[in-house]
């Protein structure tokens, strides 16, 4: 796409639509997952027995946004209650809270006030009553079905790791398990408890979403659609936002505020160049957003080596290295690597990108250009093994 450039005195500010660490809740801001969507709807509201999706991802990977769409949308065939687990979470102490606090929930909704009454008055445990308020409000709704959205679901693991509440916890869904009561839930990893295999076995009524790297036309969608009309890109520099986001719609929505800023700031016209995107890059590299710094001290030394010496050996963003060669710069380097277990590891975590288990580059190239830049020292000065694990956490907490 060839963009004509203005004059900059037709220069026309443009409103910063990107949003970073935050759900997105409007519609019109948020683009992707399309296909997603699309099996939501036919597996739930299409009613093909899926009882349970999980989508899984990791950190930033707009798992809460996409609950949140689906907590607005289709209302003419579902009602949505958005539970927070990380919010709930330190009023649970025992088994009966939780029922406790995910009729709170329901009861939130404009839908299901009248039931507040009975809910927190009627007798029985919260448990037996969770389960009748459930049924009212299906039988209220009806024929829409009730999708109950769990964010973060993981944050009980550790209350069932520490005991501090069981399985019984959720026994009231063995109450509605046949009625038309469906879950959407978020998380890193498979889903344990809660659903036992013997009533919702994940072959029949547990579905898994891989939701971490938007696919290439819909991270485009996310570059142009939010500022259409008012800030153009050329087919180019999508391309290679693309490739030093690898997808991630962190790092998409990341790029491109800077982008915005940077055009409203500094370079005052309605159209994106090459220049401008470097710029930017290189601020990201000089001041990198916390989830960066994160993400590498979440990773175990041996994947932090490893992606050293895979930035040292990768000189430009569209090339893919093989093993050998990353294993050679690490030996130049000193660096303590011997096999690709690490690699495979980062395969898992969206780091690297593997074809046919031997070429291999960065996923999300920005990390390659932050850690040849952040760890420069190592390349400059080969040979300063001995402790070079220390350097790094050294490094990475800015103890300079």
């Amino acid at each position: 796409m060839e963009i004509a450039h203005a004059d900059k005195s037709s220069f026309r500010k443009i409103e910063n639509p990107y949003i970073v660490g935050n759900p997105i809740k409007s519609k019109e801001l948020f683009f992707g997952w399309q296909d997603e969507f699309r099996f939501i709807r036919d597996n739930i509201a299409g009613q093909k027995g899926t009882k349970v999706i999980l989508l899984k991802g990791g950190r930033r990977s707009g798992k809460t946004s996409m609950l949140r769409q689906i907590e607005q949308g289709n209302r003419d065939i579902a009602e949505a209650v958005f539970c927070d687990f990380h919010q709930m979470a330190p009023q649970i102490e025992k088994d009966e809270d939780v029922p406790f606090q995910i009729g709170n929930a329901i009861l939130a909704v404009d839908t299901f006030h009248e039931f507040r009454d009975s809910f927190m008055n009627d007798s029985g445990t919260w448990t037996a009553k969770l389960g009748r308020l459930i049924g009212a409000c299906l039988k209220k709704i009806s024929p829409k079905i009730l999708i109950l959205l769990w964010d973060e679901y993981e944050v009980f693991t550790e209350r069932f790791c520490t005991e501090t509440i069981s399985e019984a916890a959720f026994g009231w869904i063995y109450d509605v398990k046949n009625e038309m009561v469906y879950f959407i839930l978020t998380g890193s990893r498979q889903i344990k408890y809660f659903f036992p295999e013997s009533d919702f076995s994940p072959e029949e009524n547990v579905q898994t979403l891989d939701i971490n790297l938007l696919t290439e036309n819909g991270a485009k969608d996310l570059i142009r659609k939010p500022v259409e009309g008012f800030l153009e890109y050329s087919d180019e520099v999508v391309r290679r936002i693309y490739r030093f986001s690898g997808g991630h719609p962190f790092y998409v929505q990341y790029i491109c505020q800077l982008l915005v800023n940077h055009i409203n700031s500094v370079t005052h016209r309605n159209h994106v160049e090459a220049a401008d995107l470097d710029d930017v890059i290189k601020f990201i590299i000089l001041n990198p957003a916390g989830h960066i710094q994160e993400t590498w001290r979440s990773l175990k030394d041996e994947e932090k080596l490893t992606l050293m010496a895979l930035a040292h050996t990768i000189q430009d963003s569209n090339s893919y290295t093989n093993w050998a060669d990353v294993l050679k710069t690490a030996k130049n380097l000193r660096l303590p690597l011997s096999n690709k277990s690490a690699i495979r590891r980062l395969k898992g975590k969206y780091m690297v990108d593997m074809q046919n288990d031997e070429k291999v580059r960065f996923q999300i190239d920005i990390f390659r250009k932050w850690i040849a830049s952040e760890f420069q020292i190592f390349k400059e000065k080969p040979g300063i093994c001995e402790g070079i694990l220390e350097n790094i956490r050294r490094l990475i907490s800015g103890r300079k």
